[in-house]
């Protein structure tokens, strides 16, 4: 019958102690390579089987070797040994790399709508991050991770470059916009893909996740590429001062346009026979180990998109 166990008995010395013993197959040779007394060697690897209630060693006049059952609890202190050592040398490693600040790349519609409200909800639950942002069109993001100059990127659309893990972390749509004075702002037949491709639309810069949902869903209704924008504007600020003048259409993130829809500075256009939805993503290089603030603020990302729910 085992006796009352503690973990105590399992302290990691005991434990080098029972390898040790296996080893060299002797009590005074373990004594020796610890640096304790026999007797003390003998108490502490007695007091472990009195615990377990079996012997983990037979001893003789010839040594001391493992029984059936110390077999199996050697195999298992070393395993636990080897974890402890791990469990060191990473601690060793943290206390001698501090974390600096962290390096976010992020797409424009991300840094402005979705990013500040992340950096804020991990400020209230842990501490507040240093961190260095570029923004930049998704494409542009994706490569910076790539290349090492950001730890992790936010980015939405379809293609990413190899040598990257990514994380959906919830769905986006586009949405065609014009302002109160624009012909199509009456308009109540839906825009068809031939129509949406041949329109002169205010674009956004290359490299953007919007240009390219647009290319793709073209493409996928079977339309080709969008015609050359009447203008490319990499302010969104910018591009919905133009809309809200009446100086055009473009088709923008849902997230980018909402307050300005609600407050009717801005028209939605219906459209038909092309899906504008598209997935955000977080990237980080692929087998790179994320740091602390970088996967804290993979988690309230992926709340965020697990509370949003799915956009389409």
């Amino acid at each position: 019958m085992a006796g009352a166990f503690d973990l105590s008995d399992l302290d990691l010395v005991t434990l080098s102690l029972v390898v040790s013993v296996a080893e060299s197959g002797s009590f005074g040779k373990a004594a020796l390579r610890s640096g304790m007394s026999q007797p003390a060697v003998s108490a502490r690897i007695g007091a472990l089987e009195q615990a377990l209630g079996f012997q983990i060693f037979e001893r003789s006049p010839g040594g001391s070797y493992p029984t059936a059952h110390g077999r199996l609890i050697l195999d298992w202190c070393r395993q636990v040994l080897v974890s402890a050592n791990q469990l060191l040398a990473g601690a060793r490693a943290l206390a001698e790399r501090p974390e600096g600040p962290l390096h976010i790349g992020a797409s424009l519609t991300i840094a402005e709508h979705l990013l500040p409200g992340w950096l804020a909800t991990l400020a209230t639950e842990a501490h507040p991050i240093e961190v260095r942002l570029d923004v930049a069109g998704s494409s542009v993001v994706a490569q910076g991770v790539a290349d090492g100059r950001s730890e992790i990127g936010f980015v939405e659309g379809h293609k990413l470059p190899a040598g990257l893990s990514s994380q959906v972390l919830g769905h986006d749509r586009l949405v065609v916009v014009v302002g109160p004075s624009h012909p199509w702002s009456h308009r109540r037949r839906p825009l068809r893909p031939a129509e949406l491709a041949t329109a002169a639309l205010i674009g956004r810069e290359e490299g953007s996740g919007t240009k390219e949902t647009l290319a793709v869903a073209l493409q996928r209704a079977g339309v080709g590429p969008p015609s050359e924008a009447r203008a490319e504007v990499a302010s969104l600020a910018a591009l919905r001062a133009l809309l809200r003048s009446g100086q055009g259409a473009s088709a923008l993130s849902e997230l980018a346009v909402a307050d300005d829809l609600r407050a009717g500075r801005l028209v939605e256009v219906p459209t038909v026979g092309v899906d504008l939805s598209r997935s955000l993503r977080a990237v980080w290089k692929r087998g790179a180990s994320l740091g602390t603030p970088a996967s804290a603020l993979l988690a309230v990302a992926m709340r965020w998109g697990r509370g949003a729910g799915t956009r389409s």
